[in-house]
């Protein structure tokens, strides 16, 4: 259909990218990622996919994640940071 074929598109041009893309839900649940490169992830997709960042990541990005939460509740459309 088209819109499967839009959505493809849409992940092969996601997956292109240098960085990192994360989608997280309302509840902080790792929904996707998006890598060109999953040598990147902090771990392997499957160790964190499905699971709420609290339960995966460590405490300093954690925190990270926490504020960049408060700035979409807030009312940003996009929140970028880096992490090491």
């Amino acid at each position: 259909t088209q819109l499967r074929k839009l959505s493809d598109s849409l992940n092969e041009v996601l997956s292109s990218l240098q960085d990192l893309i994360f989608s997280v839900d309302q509840e902080g649940v790792f929904l996707n990622v998006w890598a060109s490169d999953d040598t990147k992830l902090f771990m392997p997709r499957h160790a964190f996919l499905n699971k709420r960042f609290q339960e995966v990541l460590p405490a300093y990005l954690v925190k990270q994640i926490e504020r960049a939460i408060l700035k979409i509740k807030n009312g940003e459309d996009q929140v970028f940071f880096d992490y090491e």
